[in-house]
């Protein structure tokens, strides 16, 4: 995968969630399980070029007046290993 290991050997996946978390941070509340990262590794993006990992992250926001809340997302993508 395109991300840096700088967490001492732990996942490449993990550090990556764990780095956005820490960055979103008191703003807003990110959790693991609102943000996904695929593919799990660069390799398995494929061989025929260079791949993309993709990061994805959905935020439940409410509305102003507490009526009703939607869910924000944001999309970023990157070459493999760039």
């Amino acid at each position: 995968m395109a991300l840096q290991d700088t967490s001492g050997g732990a996942d490449p996946r993990t550090a990556a969630r764990d780095t956005v978390i820490a960055s979103a941070a008191p703003s807003a509340n990110v959790s693991a399980g609102q943000i996904n990262i695929t593919p799990a590794t660069c390799e398995a993006a494929g061989t025929s070029g260079p791949g993309t990992a993709t990061v994805t992250i959905s935020y439940p926001m409410q509305l102003l007046g507490g009526v009703g809340s939607v869910t924000l997302t944001g999309k970023g993508t990157m070459r493999c290993n760039g």
